[in-house]
């Protein structure tokens, strides 16, 4: 079957691409507005990895600006938001992009969609055999103390660092408690 092709103008476009960015800002809006009312007990959960594997006695953390715990929550609302937002995010991008492709075009997102879960899995395995080897660099000695700042644990590096080793304790936070001495 034939489809039919319409050419839309200039204006006509952005209008569209308008109408779009208009909802995707308000679905985000929505979703800050219910993840900040939660960003205490979700940040809880974001920093639930990192906690055990801090030094005994020195399992909290610290600040280093004054609004930085401020920030700190309202970034965690933010990125909740936009993952709560994404669904409707992701329908308007292909709303829009989706009349310009041909048939055989469409279904390029479907395939890049069933790979993203293969190169997913690979990257978390590759980052999951570097984390460790990294941990003996970055380990405290005698005469440095390990604190752990808000703003570095919410650093991109750190959450994948984090995802890949949630709910486990690091090789560092093992060999502390055992008492065994690290090389």
């Amino acid at each position: 079957m034939i489809e039919k092709e319409t050419a839309m103008a200039l204006t006509t476009h952005l209008r569209e691409l308008r109408k779009r960015l208009i909802v995707c800002v308000i679905a985000t809006a929505i979703g800050f507005a219910l993840c900040y009312n939660y960003s205490v007990e979700l940040y809880g959960l974001l920093t639930k990895p990192l906690i055990p594997a801090l030094p005994p006695g020195d399992a909290h953390m610290v600040f280093t600006g004054v609004v930085e715990p401020f920030f700190i929550y309202m970034k965690v609302g933010l990125f909740g938001g936009l993952i709560l937002a994404s669904p409707v995010i992701l329908f308007e991008i292909w709303g829009f992009v989706a009349p310009g492709l041909y048939k055989g075009e469409r279904a390029w997102p479907s395939i890049w969609l069933v790979a993203r879960k293969g190169l997913c899995r690979a990257t978390a395995s590759v980052l999951a055999k570097v984390a460790p080897t990294t941990s003996a660099v970055v380990r405290p000695g005698p005469t440095v103390a390990a604190m752990a700042s808000i703003s570095a644990h919410f650093s991109p590096a750190c959450w994948r660092v984090c995802w890949l080793r949630w709910g486990r304790r690091s090789r560092w936070a093992r060999e502390a408690s055992s008492g065994t001495t690290p090389p």
